[in-house]
């Protein structure tokens, strides 16, 4: 029971880290949008990015929270894929971080090549399949991310695992607008969160299934 225990807290300590990371990248994007966007130039009174690295550090570190968070969740999902002996729950989450990767490295290399080629219509056209090839990459890794969340929701009978893969997948798939694309991230990890605390040892019955 003690990876049972082990895999909980890391889980919900990661979820945790990660909801922090999330809404410091929200609030990174609005600081961005008021400090380089509002107003022509900066006649509306807002300073320069130069004249404000306090906030701008702070929201970074605040990002980087939300890596660390996701560490600790791929760890508590290796832990159950043990404890449960279903070891698609650590293998899905694998496939999603491959298909990630593997999507932002071929769109590196197609736009590099779209940069460097001297037909201007065929530069653009490998471009665009960069923007492609990146955007498939975050929905497979969405969709395998699901299906881990799935399996693990089947496994410890908690439905609230599911419904955080559904949201994760919602924001791969609005990724195309970031900032309702990590809104939908910061609820997939609260009910994440949620799952993670509601989470009962295998032989324990709750009221619910004594009704049923």
């Amino acid at each position: 029971m003690s990876d049972f225990n082990n895999a909980k807290i890391i889980g919900l300590t990661g979820s945790l880290l990660a909801i922090m990371g999330m809404i410091g990248s929200l609030a990174g994007l609005s600081f961005f949008r008021l400090t380089f966007i509002s107003g022509p130039g900066w006649s509306s009174g807002f300073m320069p990015p130069m004249h404000h690295p306090y906030p701008l550090a702070f929201y970074s570190t605040l990002s980087w929270l939300s890596l660390a968070g996701w560490v600790l969740i791929i760890i508590s999902l290796y832990l159950f894929s043990r404890f449960y002996g279903e070891p698609g729950i650590f293998s899905y989450i694998l496939y999603s971080i491959l298909a990630i990767i593997s999507g932002f490295i071929l769109s590196i290399i197609l736009f590099m090549v779209g940069v460097v080629t001297l037909v201007i219509l065929i530069g653009v056209l490998i471009m665009i399949l960069a923007l492609l090839a990146f955007y498939a990459g975050i929905i497979a890794g969405g969709y395998f991310a699901y299906t881990s969340l799935r399996l693990l929701s089947m496994k410890s009978r908690e439905e609230s695992f599911k419904y955080a893969g559904i949201l994760l997948l919602i924001s791969a798939i609005l990724v195309i607008i970031l900032p309702l694309a990590l809104l939908f991230n910061i609820a997939s990890l609260t009910v994440l969160a949620v799952a993670y605390y509601s989470l009962k040892p295998p032989g324990i019955v709750t009221s619910g299934e004594l009704k049923s």
